[in-house]
């Protein structure tokens, strides 16, 4: 949206201002220094203006306190003032790490590689399949980008790691589309502050690095919503904008994003500044523009497969939602409220403080005659959001990433006003990253040093289990260290930046996130990789089932991802015992079974082979050769 959409700052009250301008008048003695002048007259322009009252009514406008300058930078740290430079640096920092380098993890990594794997196989992208079967949780759009980008890509880069880039491919739209709207909404210099945000929550960092589906669902997402604060001003842009969006959205993970979009554009519909000739023609073009994407794929599925249309549409998509399909974990009461709490890191507290401050201009924005608060289209977007989240049955906290763009766009203008940094924040940040920094080095120097004996070791939160390998303990890699310990120094020498403002503490904020994902995706990949990978248990299977010379298996209880990793690592097939396939049917059978100490497998047969992943707790496989007349396996108690 143009200038004329620019928000109406109600601002702190005249006492707090005070007190704001004591402080900074403070720090600009002790420094020695005079105010720098360009800074205070570029800032003054920048700000919020004064919103005038509705059409008729007699209140006051919301009005705008005068920005309090900032202090001038020290020289050492001059060129650290552009905000984009350090933006794109950061950003750099934080995408990078954790997309290559490993082998794809359970659960979500391990069955989208296998998705992917058979549209280079057999180049069939209408129908996912996993390891020989349809897999219709999700439509192709993730799938087909990722083959697509691992032919592109050359051979030398792994698999797994060309298939994962396509995360990073649609985290940077998802940035970008961000930055573009906050500066659409709110004028110029907000633009890099909500990416900036963005990476600050701690629940986006380790699902933007992971192979999966959502992060096509969200570029679409933001997509979307750059094209709604465009459809004031650029209606056919918005429109085509609006309608891609969506469309990509739905054919990534299904009916959610379509369904957002229709239930925020019928209550800004309510708003009568959102009722002009521009956004009915946003809206026509979106239409039109998302029909391709939502009926190509959906009908050439219908025409090849009723059946498999059924699965998909109804037991994925509203089944799952509705949990009349049985297929998500239920929901507990309050989970989704307890689990934003630590998943939006700072925007959470920053949006509804915001929020807070403006609610003497609440009423206005119900009268406005123009679509010009913009804070009203994230504010509905985050309410359909987490209705829609509190109506649903099914409880992941992947869900919850849908919410953190309208989030962030909330908490985005109160870093406009530059104000300084509070001292607890600064010792907060300071002390915080400091010392996760700190252990995560202490920690890594005792490893190497042999401190540690070999086996498990749990630490909850980054992975399911840091195993340290029995053969080679932690080794000691130049290609590791050094990105880590300059990442580290990095970080010390820029400590004096957290003082210059809030925008500067947020970006250390966001500096130290990056920073603590940096180390463990550099100095303690290895280990978090051994513990999470396939590779050794089933390259371990493939040796047992190679000198049987068998050329089928059967499985029992085997998990979707347990199946694309052996297809993947073992080039093996199985034939599903719980698809009606018989048990002596092939003459080889694996039974994953639950990994409790207390319990044994009772088969009839021969055991060939058994194993599990280092560290896991949870998983256990035995392949054995049934007998002619086997029985059906069960589970006994051990005495």
């Amino acid at each position: 949206m143009a200038n004329h959409l620019s928000a109406p700052a109600c601002s702190l009250s005249s006492n707090a201002a005070r007190v704001a301008q004591a402080e900074q008048a403070r720090q600009r003695i002790e420094q020695g220094k005079p105010v720098n002048e360009q800074m205070e007259q570029a800032d003054q322009q920048s700000a919020y203006q004064p919103a005038a009252a509705p059409t008729g009514s007699t209140a006051a406008p919301c009005r705008v306190a005068a920005p309090t300058p900032l202090p001038p930078l020290p020289a050492a740290l001059a060129r650290l003032k552009q905000p984009l430079p350090l933006l794109l640096f950061l950003l750099l920092l934080w995408t990078i790490p954790g997309l290559i380098g490993h082998d794809p993890w359970k659960p979500d990594e391990a069955y989208s590689m296998g998705l992917i794997l058979h549209i280079l196989e057999t180049g069939d992208n209408l129908v996912p399949t996993l390891a020989g079967e349809p897999f219709m949780e999700k439509p192709p759009l993730y799938f087909i980008t990722a083959a697509l980008l691992t032919r592109l890509l050359p051979d030398s880069l792994p698999l797994h790691d060309a298939a994962r880039l396509t995360s990073g491919l649609f985290m940077a739209l998802t940035f970008l589309c961000l930055g573009l709207s906050a500066r659409q909404l709110f004028g110029t210099g907000s633009g890099w502050l909500a990416p900036m945000l963005l990476m600050g929550a701690l629940g986006l960092l380790p699902h933007a690095h992971q192979m999966i589906t959502d992060t096509a669902l969200l570029a679409g997402y933001s997509l979307a919503l750059l094209g709604m604060t465009l459809s004031a001003t650029q209606p056919i842009v918005a429109g085509l904008l609006l309608g891609t969006g969506v469309g990509s959205a739905f054919l990534a993970k299904g009916l959610l994003v379509p369904l957002l979009y229709s239930a925020l554009c019928a209550l800004l519909l309510l708003f009568p500044g959102w009722r002009h000739k521009n956004f009915f023609l946003t809206l026509l073009l979106a239409a039109l523009s998302a029909l391709p994407w939502l009926l190509i794929w959906p009908l050439s599925l219908y025409q090849q497969s009723p059946e498999l249309f059924d699965v998909w549409f109804w037991q994925n998509n509203l089944g799952r939602f509705l949990g009349s399909s049985h297929l998500a974990t239920s929901q507990e009461r309050g989970y989704y409220l307890k689990a934003l709490l630590w998943f939006s890191g700072p925007v959470l507290p920053m949006a509804l403080y915001h929020l807070w401050q403006q609610r003497r201009c609440w009423r206005a924005w119900l009268n406005r005659s123009a679509p010009g608060e913009p804070l009203l289209l994230p504010l509905l977007l985050s309410a359909v959001v987490s209705l829609t989240l509190f109506a649903s049955s099914a409880t992941r906290s992947l869900y919850l990433l849908p919410l953190l763009p309208p989030l962030v766009l909330l908490a985005t203008p109160l870093l406009r006003q530059p104000q300084p940094a509070p001292r607890w924040g600064i010792r907060t940040v300071t002390w915080l990253f400091t010392g996760t920094a700190g252990v995560i080095w202490l920690v890594w120097l005792l490893a190497l040093a042999s401190a540690f004996a070999s086996g498990q070791w749990n630490m909850a939160g980054f992975a399911e289990s840091f195993v340290i390998p029995d053969q080679e303990g932690i080794l000691f890699r130049w290609s590791t260290f050094l990105p880590a310990a300059a990442a580290t120094l990095l970080a010390w020498q820029c400590r004096p930046l957290l003082q210059l403002s809030q925008r500067a503490l947020l970006s250390g904020w966001s500096a130290g996130i990056t920073l603590v994902w940096l180390l463990l995706m550099t100095l303690w990949l290895p280990v978090i990789d051994y513990g999470k990978t396939y590779r050794g248990v089933f390259a371990e299977l493939g040796q047992a089932v190679a000198q049987t010379e068998a050329h089928c298996i059967g499985s029992r209880n085997l998990g979707e991802p347990q199946r694309a990793m052996l297809h993947y690592f073992g080039q093996i097939k199985t034939k599903r015992l719980e698809t009606g396939w018989p048990e002596s049917g092939c003459p080889l059978v694996l039974w994953q079974y639950s990994l409790d100490r207390s319990e044994r497998p009772h088969f009839s047969g021969t055991t060939i082979w058994q194993g599990e992943r280092p560290g896991d707790t949870k998983e256990r496989y035995l392949l054995y050769r049934p007998s002619l007349e086997s029985s059906v396996p069960s589970i006994q108690k051990k005495e």
